[in-house]
Order: structure tokens, then sequence, then C-alpha cells
């Protein structure tokens, strides 16, 4: 494996094949691990980041699943589903929100 410290990946000198890790690798993969079978989610950073394509998109639905605590992450992390409008019926089982409140 050859390191590039700028790019932040290794490449393999034998496949060309890039691997890349950090931080944000990480969280994408804790994020990654909320979703369901062909569910898509996604942080508040990235929904902020792509609401300005979303009209292009065809108004996808998004939902807000919650604040999860994700392993590894020192802070919980909003998390939202997007679908399209054709989809936006389905439903997805969410398991683990960061925070529960029960009531007596």
């Amino acid at each position: 494996m050859i390191f590039d410290p700028k790019k932040k990946k290794k490449k393999s000198i034998f496949v060309g094949r890039m691997d890349y890790f950090g931080k944000m690798v990480n969280r994408s993969a804790r994020i990654e691990s909320v979703a369901k079978g062909g569910q898509i989610v996604l942080s508040d950073i990235t929904l902020q980041e792509i609401e300005v394509y979303l009209a292009a998109l065809g108004n996808p639905d998004i939902k807000y699943l919650g604040d999860f605590k994700l392993k590894g992450l020192e802070s919980s992390q909003k998390i939202y589903q997007i679908l399209p409008q054709e989809l936006s019926e389905r439903v997805f089982e969410v398991e683990q929100p960061a925070f529960v409140f029960l009531f007596f």
C-alpha cells in the first residue's frame, strides 16, 4: 500500500484500489448502520448540504428519525430518512434512538 498523507487514502500498488480512512469514513459507516435494507439515511449536515438540490430531485420525502448515539462518535447524530415521493409510504423500523422518554 502507498499512503498519500495529503489525500488521507492508501492506494494498492497491485490493483489500484483506493482505501479511504479517517473520522469522516467512520462517521459515515456509523450513520449507514442505522439504515435498513432499501432505506436511505443521512445526517443533518448532509441534509443541509443537499437542500438546494431537493426540488431538482423531485422534492423527496424527508422524515426525521431522531437523535442516535452511535459507536465511536462523541455526540449524538440527528438522522433523517430520504425517499422519493413514490415510496413515501414505505415504513422502516427504527431501532435505537439516543434518547428515550418514559412517562409513568
